[in-house]
């Protein structure tokens, strides 16, 4: 019988066939159906079939999201404790709530306390659910945490802590993260916490200029910041999306996301 063998995803390694997709299992005409590696969503991206040569189909399988990309793992939208249209992903059999996204859009993070309060930005692309979402979620018990991000160059990371929280309005939306780190890249997020939520015209960081109008976004900014998931999008720099990796260098992002749920 004609075989194709294994699959060499050499070039990709991104690339996580899925175990048990194939029809036959081996011999011409059988499939292999892969997912990327990184992000929990398992739905498959593609497939490569078995051909009479005894070769696998040329079909080129990326690794490499987009808005649309990041919009296919969003499932639809929930309502919470009488808050409506959370939007949320189904995947490994928990509902996660999708809290922020930033897919190289063209929304800006620049914004006002209550933009931040209220929530902006599309489903569609980037947006920030709402400081006052957010704390009622997690006062709610929504506390796992849980980020995604791919670099430049398409790698993947995840962050998760167990125990995130913020304060209300009155303690300036306070980050609160008392959980254990689990993940693939550093804990850089660890370094804001206990710090209030800064604004271009709230300022409430420790450095002596404001750095939400420095890195033109809102976020938990300390002394300015060792993560920021609302900087600039395409920029390559510590003004963009970007997070330091355990050297202590900013690592610029192309995309992420923030997601909660309940532990």
């Amino acid at each position: 019988m004609i075989d194709c063998g294994p699959v060499d995803t050499s070039n990709n390694p991104g690339l996580v066939e899925v175990i048990g997709v194939g029809y036959p299992t081996i011999g011409v005409g059988s499939k292999r159906g892969f997912r990327c590696e990184g992000f929990l969503n398992n739905k498959i991206i593609g497939y490569i079939q078995c051909l009479p040569d005894g070769v696998w189909s040329t079909q080129k399988l990326q690794c490499v999201c987009d808005c649309r990309g990041f919009s296919s793992m969003m499932d639809g939208t929930t309502t919470i404790n009488d808050i409506p249209n959370i939007p949320y992903t189904v995947t490994l059999s928990h509902k996660w709530l999708i809290i922020q996204r930033r897919c190289g859009g063209t929304e800006s993070f620049s914004r006002t306390w209550e933009e931040y309060k209220t929530g902006f930005g599309s489903y569609d692309s980037d947006f920030w659910i709402g400081n006052e979402i957010i704390y009622k979620l997690t006062s709610g018990g929504f506390t796992l945490l849980r980020v995604e991000m791919m670099d430049y160059d398409g790698r993947m990371y995840y962050a998760q802590n167990t125990d995130f929280q913020i304060q209300s309005e009155n303690e300036n939306y306070k980050l609160q993260l008392h959980g254990d780190y689990s993940g693939n890249f550093s804990n850089k997020i660890s370094y804001h916490n206990d710090m209030p939520f800064t604004t271009m015209d709230r300022d409430n960081d420790d450095f002596f200029l404001n750095c939400a109008n420095i890195f033109n976004s809102g976020w938990w900014f300390k002394s300015c910041h060792t993560a920021n998931l609302n900087g600039l999008s395409n920029v390559q720099s510590h003004n963009g999306i970007t997070w330091k990796n355990s050297e202590g260098k900013h690592h610029p992002m192309k995309f992420a996301r923030m997601m909660i749920r309940q532990p």
